[in-house]
């Protein structure tokens, strides 16, 4: 059964998660023994995907005529609101779209399945770093890895020149690490920071 889920959330911000309610539970009904799997997306129901996911569902069950997928998807405001209530009241779909905030607080509740275990050969599937991300330990959680990475994405860095210069940093040099990413230390720099490692000179937006 997990093997189904797998697939779905393979060819599928972001990780799809498999709730420990995936394991066997798919929901056989009257309609000949059909087996129902949940499948929760993250406001992906509009033009652009609908159709993405509605031939990607009829394709499946064509292959696989005992398993029909409920396709739910649920509005970004309060998301992660979400995916916690449903976890508290244990209503998590099978297979939910998350992004890493809510990974590792769902894997320390116990909502979702440990991957590497279920499925030890997904891993070869994904880059490495890719993999590393859905991996969690410590804390109360056991190490393994909580989600199935169904896309990278890196939006694009917009770089405050002028401040850049003030910093004494060359804005025709643009940073390539994490060390040279941070501005140095003098009390014109630090206050031209975001946050604590994110200078202001280069903001990433949200898209």
């Amino acid at each position: 059964m997990f093997s189904m889920k797998k697939i779905l959330a393979i060819a599928g911000a972001g990780a799809m998660l498999v709730s420990v309610a995936a394991c066997g539970s798919g929901t056989a009904g009257d309609d000949g023994g059909k087996k129902e799997i949940s499948f929760q997306t993250w406001n992906l129901k509009n033009d652009k995907y609908t159709p993405y996911f509605e031939a990607l569902i009829k394709a499946y069950e064509k292959d696989h005529p005992d398993v029909t997928v409920k396709w739910l998807d649920a509005p970004s405001d309060g998301y992660e609101d979400k995916l916690s209530s449903q976890a508290a009241a244990g209503e998590l779909p099978d297979i939910v779209d998350g992004g890493n905030s809510i990974l590792y607080g769902l894997a320390k509740a116990g909502a979702l399945l440990d991957v590497s275990k279920q499925a030890p050969d997904a891993e070869k599937d994904y880059y490495e770093g890719a993999w590393k991300s859905v991996t969690m330990q410590g804390n109360g959680v056991e190490k393994g890895a909580y989600g199935l990475p169904w896309y990278v994405n890196d939006g694009p860095t917009y770089w405050n020149t002028e401040l850049m210069q003030k910093c004494g940093l060359d804005p025709n040099k643009i940073p390539t690490t994490w060390d040279e990413y941070s501005p140095p230390a003098t009390p014109s720099c630090r206050t031209a920071r975001m946050s604590i490692w994110a200078p202001r000179w280069a903001t990433t937006p949200k898209i």
